[in-house]
C-alpha cells in the first residue's frame, strides 16, 4: 500500500530571549512561512508528512535545546533549532532572513536523513530566496551549532 500523500505546509514558530524585537522576528518569520507555504501551494507539492514544524530558538543563553520529533499518531516532524542570537540581533533584515533560511535548509537536511522524498524543490526555492538576501553562507556556520537531540515523541 503507497504512503498516504499530504499538501505538506510548514508551520513556524519561536521560543526567544525577552530582549528580542519580536515585531521584527515575527514579521519575518511570517514572511517566510508565507512565501514556502503559497509557493508549496502553486505547484501542487505533495508528500509523506503533513506539516513540518519549525520552531526557532533565539535566546541569549543555553535553556533550550535543539531537538528532532516525530508526532505520535500524525504524519508531522517537529524541529527546534537555534540561530545565533548576537548575529541576529546585530543584523539587518536580509542577514536576519538569512538566518532563517538556514535554519529551514538544516531542517530539510534532518528531513531528507529521515527518508522524506522529493525536498529537492523546496531547498531550490529556500536556496534561491536566501540568495536573494545578499548575505553569503559561508559566514553563517550552523553546522558546528549544539547536537541536535534525537527523534522523541511528545506528549500529546
Amino acid at each position: 500500500m503507497a504512503d498516504k500523500q499530504y499538501n505538506m505546509r510548514l508551520w513556524m514558530s519561536a521560543e526567544m530571549d525577552r530582549n528580542v524585537d519580536d515585531n521584527s522576528l515575527r514579521t519575518i518569520r511570517n514572511s517566510i512561512e508565507k512565501e514556502i507555504n503559497d509557493y508549496l501551494s502553486s505547484i501542487g507539492y505533495r508528500n509523506v508528512l503533513e506539516e513540518w514544524w519549525l520552531v526557532i530558538i533565539l535566546r541569549d543563553d543555553d535553556v533550550a535545546d535543539e531537538e528532532v520529533r516525530k508526532e505520535r499518531g500524525k504524519d508531522i516532524i517537529g524541529m527546534n533549532f537555534k540561530i545565533p542570537y548576537g548575529e541576529f540581533r546585530d543584523g539587518d533584515e536580509n542577514k536576519r532572513k538569512a538566518l532563517i533560511y538556514d535554519v529551514i535548509l538544516r531542517s530539510l537536511d534532518i528531513l531528507e536523513r529521515r527518508k522524506i522524498k522529493g525536498l529537492d524543490v523546496i531547498r531550490d526555492f529556500v536556496e534561491k530566496k536566501k540568495g536573494s538576501c545578499r548575505t553569503p553562507s559561508s559566514a553563517i556556520n550552523l553546522a558546528g551549532s549544539s547536537p541536535v537531540r534525537g527523534i522523541s515523541h511528545s506528549p500529546r
